[in-house]
Parts: C-alpha cells; structure tokens; sequence
C-alpha cells in the first residue's frame, strides 16, 4: 500500500514538474518575442530620440565650432514675364549672400542687383531646426526684410517675408536643397502694393568648405495699384520671373 502511495505521488511530483517547465518556456518565449518585435510606436520614439540628440549635440559643441560663417556667390540667367504679354524678357542678375550660425541661432544678409537696374538688401533672423552645421542635411528656418529699389523709377518696397530653406546629402559629396520664401504685401512709396513668393529647388557639389550649386526658381509678384499714387486704384500687374542660378559657396 505504501509502495502504491509512493508511486502515485512521485508521478504526480514529475506531471507538476514537466508542466512547470513548458509554463516557465511559453512565457519565456512569448517575452522574447515580444522584446523582439518591432512596431510603427518604437520607430517614431527612436526618431524623437534621434533628433533630441541632434539639436543636444548643436548646443553642446565645442568652442571652436560653436560659430560658423558661410559666404556665397551666384550669377543668374533668368526670364521676365510681365501680364500676358506672349514674349519673356531676358535678363541676368549676380547676387551675393552671408549666413552667420551660432550654435541653432542663424543671421542672414543678401544683396542682388540686375541688369534691369533693380537692387535688393534683404536680412533674416533664424533657427536651424534639424542638423548640426551647414554641411550636414539640415532645415533652416527665418523671418527677414527685402528692401527692393527699382533705380530708374526710384520706386521702393520694404516686404516682411518668412522662409523655410533645406538640404539633404544623398552621398559625401552630394546633395539637394531646395526654399520656400513668401514676400507679405508691402506698398511702395508711389502708391503700388507689392506680394508674391519664390520657389528655389537645385542641387550641389561639394569639396572640402568649397561648394558649388546651380538652382532653378520661380518668383511669381503681384502689384496692385492703391490709388494713392499715379496709378488707378485697383489696376493689378503680374510679373512672373523664372531661371537659374549657379554659383559657389565657403564654410568658415
């Protein structure tokens, strides 16, 4: 009898065991897979964290790379399209830009003038709000003034404008940028109101701090008369100018 007794309880002791083991291996497994799976939530996280770490990266730079200056230089070939006139006027411009970084923070000041005697200053304030330098693909943005000058007329406009710039390394060497700039309305000191944008998109070389670029862009404008000035009010005047720009830029 107790033989009996003994036997009983021994195979259920081992029965226990054995099915101790397999919960113990399923839940084990179950967690390893679980630990192991990847989902749409983790990506998003890893790419905040990513990013973080960047801008961390900008403001805790070294002294010597705390500050950056980049210098650049463009001739541009482009077309002049005034109202629906069937024929497009050509012209050429050389334009000349300084971009000053501290850590994120940006300043920016351009100078252009054309072969039709217009000139323009323009000056921004902004913040690099991805990458860590200029040579790294990055997304800029700003809030600036142009001052345009037709020299002829002595016309005058002072546009507000805000911009989104980018770039993006395809390879060491290589790369895209592209902007978007939107002029707000501004009327000129012969009565004229002035607005439009312009859309830049084009690619670059680059060797050590030299790079070189050629962009293709369009800067669609819109004057309409106020009727303070000679003009009858509400006469509009569409200027479309479309082209490309090839230059040189330095990294200091």
């Amino acid at each position: 009898m107790k033989l009996i007794i003994f036997l009983v309880f021994a195979s259920y002791s081992v029965s226990a065991a054995a099915n101790f083991q397999m919960d113990f291996l399923k839940s084990k497994n179950s967690a390893a897979k679980s630990s192991s799976r990847w989902t749409v939530a983790d990506w998003v996280t890893q790419k905040s964290k990513a990013s973080l770490a960047d801008q961390w990266l900008a403001l805790n730079r070294s002294a010597g790379n705390l500050a950056e200056i980049n210098l650049a230089g463009g001739y541009n070939q482009f077309k002049v399209k005034t109202g629906n006139a069937a024929v497009a006027v050509d012209h050429t411009s050389q334009s000349y830009q300084l971009d000053f970084y501290l850590s994120i923070l940006n300043l920016m000041g351009e100078y252009e003038k054309t072969d039709d005697n217009l000139e323009s200053y323009s000056g921004a304030a902004g913040l690099r709000l991805l990458g860590s330098s200029s040579q790294t693909t990055n997304l800029v943005a700003r809030y600036g003034l142009r001052q345009l000058r037709d020299l002829d007329s002595r016309e005058e406009w002072k546009n507000t404008f805000a911009e989104a710039q980018a770039q993006l390394y395809l390879i060491n060497a290589f790369g895209l940028q592209g902007k978007y700039r939107h002029y707000f309305p501004d009327e000129s000191n012969l009565g004229n109101k002035l607005e439009g944008h312009r859309v830049t998109a084009g690619a670059f070389l680059e060797v050590g701090i030299l790079r070189l670029f050629g962009n293709y862009y369009q800067e669609p404008m819109r004057s309409t008369a106020t009727g303070s000035g000679a003009g009858a009010a509400g006469a509009v005047t569409k200027e479309d100018r479309t082209g490309f720009e090839y230059g040189a830029r330095l990294f200091f």
